[in-house]
């Protein structure tokens, strides 16, 4: 294989200037933006080298072939696993590869966790968008629908292996620095997105959004545009759009009326009359999907989902919360609380004791709406830590607004339940945060200060 050269990034600060593996020296320059995190030894956390962080090769613009992955117990060092074809990059053996392997055999043998997955994902950073471009003529608003996706420039390799399980959709970086996966065409959406989250319904309040922008995608490919006069066809869905139209058999503003004119033009006369009246009714109920739309879930909004447990629809009611059960809980799945932890979730590391340094592993997170996912999770792993208003957001309670609710744990027997629960399952960043986590469990106070300010390095970029 002969020696390669690989850049290696490291923060200031942070780390060794270069390091040797298979006689060849690696530079480390500082990058802020691009980073990721080797262990010396399996045992334990020594200077922390950054490298460019690609944990989907495969996946990235810029590189073709397949990436060949070990299992996670076999990092001890860094070392040079194989070369993607064509020559232009190296794989580093990584921290994570256990998941990306993990994960990729799972999804092979069963796309329905993948599902679960995106599902989840979806939930904390994904978005169901209907767009209204106005015109400058003066004419209808042009009406558009997108499935959306956003990572940071950090994760944006997750969105090119959601691209490759779907085999749909662009990935675009923005001008912000964020990157998105986007799913514009109308038919893909109907055939990829659709299937996927009407088998697996959203929990949380993003459900609302997605029955607007499933309503507003049936409205605009009714095909009434093309539609012709009631008495000349029989499509039932434009028949009952026109039933009850104050125009279609009388005056029109347009000066046309239904049956106006004798013959062909007689036909002609009332199609026109058809179509206008169809887009005018199409336009009317655009813009009624869209008030909804802009105007967003009422605060007391809980998803359908949750409907068989009639107690959780007074909120108000501490003890239906207290009451809920596993068993009341089982379409909370697994798979849907992996991607929507590694969208919304949090892997800390507190000093609850400044004196005494003492250091502690915990666990959360917080949420605008949806009290009953944090009570579900509370369920899921097992902790006694109560959900609870988060007191840095009381301030945003009253009056037509929603309080913030947090669930976080530092009990020790939830997060050994939580390392193995969610072992081998993350796709992207979070794998990282998650094995810095783990890595530093019932280690020395200096190892838990260096995987501290890792954890929040990490959570800022």
């Amino acid at each position: 294989m002969g020696k390669i050269r690989q850049n290696i990034f490291c923060p200031a600060g942070l780390g060794e200037k270069s390091v040797t593996t298979r006689g060849t020296k690696f530079e480390i320059r500082p990058n802020g933006h691009h980073s990721f995190v080797l262990l010396d030894s399996v045992s334990r956390i020594q200077n922390p080298v950054m490298v460019n962080p690609n944990p989907f090769w495969r996946y990235a613009p810029h590189a073709g072939g397949s990436a060949l992955v070990s299992r996670y117990p076999q990092v001890n060092s860094v070392s040079i696993l194989s070369r993607i074809p064509g020559g232009q990059k190296t794989i580093l053996q990584r921290l994570n590869v256990r998941m990306i392997s993990t994960m990729t055999r799972l999804t092979k043998q069963n796309r329905e966790e993948f599902n679960q997955w995106l599902v989840g994902l979806t939930e904390g950073d994904g978005s169901f968008i209907i767009d209204r471009q106005r015109q400058n003529n003066g004419a209808s608003p042009k009406w558009n629908i997108t499935f959306q996706l956003s990572q940071k420039d950090t994760n944006a390799q997750l969105l090119y292996y959601i691209k490759n399980m779907l085999k749909y959709g662009q990935v675009s970086k923005s001008k912000d620095g964020n990157w998105s996966f986007r799913i514009r065409d109308k038919e893909i959406i109907n055939k990829v997105i659709f299937p996927i989250f009407d088998k697996y319904p959203l929990l949380t309040v993003k459900y609302s959004d997605y029955i607007l922008f499933k309503k507003a995608y049936y409205v605009l490919t009714s095909n009434l545009n093309n539609a012709l006069c009631p008495q000349l066809r029989s499509a039932e869905s434009a028949q009952l759009l026109l039933s009850n139209s104050p125009t279609l058999h009388g005056d029109n503003p347009n000066g046309l009326a239904c049956g106006d004119g004798k013959g062909l033009n007689k036909q002609a006369n009332c199609d026109l009359a058809c179509r206008i009246e169809i887009n005018r009714e199409l336009a009317r109920q655009m813009e009624e999907i869209y008030k909804f739309y802009r105007k967003g879930p009422d605060i007391n909004y809980i998803s359908p989902i949750w409907a068989n447990l009639y107690r959780l629809k007074n909120a108000e009611a501490e003890a239906n919360f207290n009451n809920l059960s596993r068993s009341d809980i089982t379409f909370v799945t697994k798979f849907w609380l992996i991607g929507f932890w590694e969208a919304e979730g949090s892997f800390y590391i507190t000093n609850k004791d400044a004196d005494a340094k003492r250091y502690t592993h915990g666990l959360g997170l917080t949420l605008k709406y949806d009290r009953q996912i944090l009570e579900a999770i509370r369920l899921i792993m097992n902790a006694d830590a109560k959900v609870k208003v988060n007191p840095r957001h009381i301030k945003c309670s009253g009056a037509g607004k929603a309080d913030f609710y947090a669930w976080d744990s530092t009990s020790k027997s939830v997060c050994k339940y939580a390392m193995t629960y969610f072992e081998g399952k993350f796709i992207g960043r979070a794998s990282l945060r998650f094995a810095i986590w783990c890595r530093s469990m019932d280690k020395d106070l200096k190892t838990l200060v260096k995987a501290q300010k890792m954890l929040r390095h990490l959570r800022l970029k």
